[in-house]
């Protein structure tokens, strides 16, 4: 089975059954089992963006105006 469709499979299990499954298997982790306490605890990095550039709409009809403008020096020559 894939990661996936264990996934789906222990979803679809009552929270009893979860349980008992993560209590026969040491490594199995309960689906929304994990604190968020104990994550917050983890975290080794965050990232926050100094004057970000804004974002781009691939298939806005402007966006590719400005691509295609853009472009045309790199793509003739």
């Amino acid at each position: 089975m894939t990661t996936a469709e264990v996934t789906k499979a222990a979803m679809e299990l009552p929270s009893v059954e979860r349980e008992a499954m993560a209590y026969a298997e040491p490594g199995f982790m309960v689906i929304g089992g994990v604190a968020q306490d104990w994550r917050l605890q983890r975290v080794l990095a965050t990232i926050r963006l100094v004057d970000p550039l804004p974002f781009l709409d691939v298939e806005a009809q402007e966006s590719g105006a400005s691509r295609r403008r853009l472009s045309e020096p790199l793509i003739s020559g």
